[in-house]
């Protein structure tokens, strides 16, 4: 599984913030959005009722790790509730997927 939108490994291997500003401010939209609505599913929802374009990154094929973007790509309900509650994790794999959704640290 790879890492989640967001974030990347940094040139030493450490899982970092990814340095794309587009990318960081769809995520900050993302948190404030449900820190106003409280759902994950009213986020998923305000963004589509918007038209918000939201990053997705390819998985296979020859532009594998790609970030793409669309409306199509607006996030999904299970998007939103996985993302780790700190945009840098200290770790990555399943320790990271126990981690209380959509809190983000400044």
């Amino acid at each position: 599984m790879g890492l989640p939108v967001g974030l990347v490994y940094g040139a030493d291997g450490q899982v970092v913030r990814d340095p794309d500003q587009q990318v960081q401010g769809a995520l900050r939209l993302l948190f404030a959005t449900f820190r106003r609505t409280g759902s994950a599913f009213k986020t998923v929802k305000s963004f589509r009722l918007q038209g918000v374009a939201f990053p997705s990154r390819l998985r296979k094929g020859p532009h594998k790790g790609e970030v793409v973007w669309g409306p199509w790509a607006t996030p999904k309900r299970c998007t939103c509730s996985t993302i780790p509650a700190s945009p840098v994790p200290s770790c990555t794999g399943a320790g990271a997927a126990a981690r209380p959704p959509m809190a983000e640290s400044t």
